[in-house]
């Protein structure tokens, strides 16, 4: 669809390429499946109790000022001297992720009032301390190249997340949040809010494109 038409109407199973600054963008219209939400992040006491490392991550309240979905998020600083914090939270109710298993991605959305210190950002989730999965650390959000302050949304894909014991995919009860980070940091702040997980859907689309030839280490050109 053309942009106009396709902004207004945003019939399902539609799409727009979207040329911004010499970047192309590719805009669909797709219906979803709801996410499967793991922890709202409303509250430190509703639905198990959030606990901060107390080294790294101090200072853990409820923050109803700045939020990403519902009414409030989870607010840490992050101390100086130190190059990890987390928040964890091991009795929380049990979600089911057996679908997602091994083959589903996990959502977390955090906010940085300086993503310039942030390296990157780490998930672990499990049935219990002793047996969980550890995601691999993501150096950029979801829809980025770098981490930027404000919100950003961060996705940890389960096929490359390394497993420790034996996780029960049916009852997910234990879920933290790492932020790696280097340099002064003494009143630098981190929320996170809303953790979800989904199963993603698979589009093949065809193109045209004036890279018709590829050369023997694999790179598209123009001319042969």
């Amino acid at each position: 669809r053309f942009s106009q038409r396709f902004g207004a109407y945003l019939t399902k199973e539609t799409f727009h390429v979207r040329d911004k600054d010499g970047t192309k963008i590719l805009r669909l219209a797709a219906s979803i499946e709801t996410p499967i939400t793991i922890h709202s992040c409303e509250d430190i006491t509703t639905n198990g109790t959030w606990a901060a490392d107390g080294t790294g991550a101090t200072g853990l309240v409820k923050d109803t000022l700045y939020y990403y979905d519902g009414s409030s998020s989870l607010k840490f600083n992050l101390a100086a001297n130190q190059t990890t914090g987390y928040i964890q939270n091991s009795t929380m109710t049990a979600v089911d992720l057996s679908d997602e298993d091994e083959v589903g991605s996990l959502w977390v959305r955090i906010y940085f009032s300086k993503a310039s210190v942030v390296s990157s950002v780490g998930l672990i989730w499990g049935s219990d301390t002793s047996n969980y999965w550890t995601g691999t650390n993501s150096t950029a959000p979801h829809d980025q190249s770098t981490f930027k302050n404000g919100w950003n949304v961060i996705r940890f894909t389960w096929d490359t997340a390394t497993e420790t014991g034996t996780v029960v995919p049916s009852g997910i009860d234990y879920v933290r949040v790492t932020a790696n980070y280097t340099g002064a940091v003494a009143t630098d702040i981190v929320r996170v809010d809303k953790i979800t997980a989904s199963l993603g859907k698979i589009y093949e689309l065809e193109y045209y494109s004036n890279y018709m030839f590829q050369s023997s280490a694999g790179v598209w050109k123009e001319n042969a």
